[in-house]
């Protein structure tokens, strides 16, 4: 361990438009910078991934839930496989 700090990586998260009329909701655009190019102009021209978070409540939940959100709109295979619904016979509901 050097205790070398080093930018790894950059990614540019954006307000796209506000969903509704009290700004509680909004879509958010997210570009990943490739490796080696982290100048904000670069990353937005040619991002290596893209992905858009949309309907985000803003101020409900912290920042950092908005960025893993939009983490896996860029990388949607890094998100944990869905459960699947195990359906009970109507039998069963009374």
């Amino acid at each position: 361990m050097t205790g070398k700090v080093t930018l790894l990586a950059k990614t540019i998260i954006s307000n796209k438009r506000l969903r509704d009329m009290r700004g509680q909701r909004a879509d958010y655009s997210v570009r990943v910078g490739r490796k080696g190019r982290l100048e904000n102009q670069q990353v937005l021209r040619s991002p290596l991934r893209w992905g858009i978070v949309t309907d985000y409540p803003r101020e409900a939940l912290n920042v950092w839930r908005l960025v893993i959100r939009a983490l896996l709109a860029a990388f949607p295979e890094e998100a944990p496989p869905k459960k699947k619904r195990r359906l009970v016979p109507k039998a069963h509901l009374d």
